[in-house]
């Protein structure tokens, strides 16, 4: 299992914030993998990824194909070196750190708080 190689800044942590949460897929990830399991697999999280962003998409499905790719590749190793979440490639199982996932979304939370009151 890849261990976490870096972890969210606990001081306002907004450079890491910004780059955790700099793809619109990789929010959905951080979202689902707070009201999933905390050990799921690539599969079952590419389910959960592709109904969401086909929701937003209208209806117009969203291919498993490409989101499985783009997870296992690209969104699964940057989650895992912010420490969000350990990625095991041999058995595509993510196992989530709660109490990260948790400081995520409510460091997203405040920050789209402060962001919303500055306009």
């Amino acid at each position: 299992m890849a261990a976490p190689k870096r972890q969210l800044a606990e001081d306002g942590g907004r450079e890491s914030l910004a780059r955790v949460l700099a793809d619109r897929r990789r929010q959905h990830v951080v979202e689902a993998l707070d009201s999933l399991d905390d050990d799921v697999s690539l599969g079952t999280l590419v389910d959960d990824i592709r109904a969401r962003e086909t929701r937003e998409a209208d209806g117009r499905a969203v291919d498993r194909q490409t989101v499985a790719l783009s997870l296992h590749h690209v969104h699964l190793p940057k989650l895992a070196d912010a420490g969000v979440l350990a990625y095991d490639l041999k058995r595509k199982r993510v196992t989530r750190d709660r109490q990260r996932v948790s400081d995520l979304l409510r460091m997203a939370e405040d920050a789209y708080r402060v962001l919303s009151s500055e306009v």
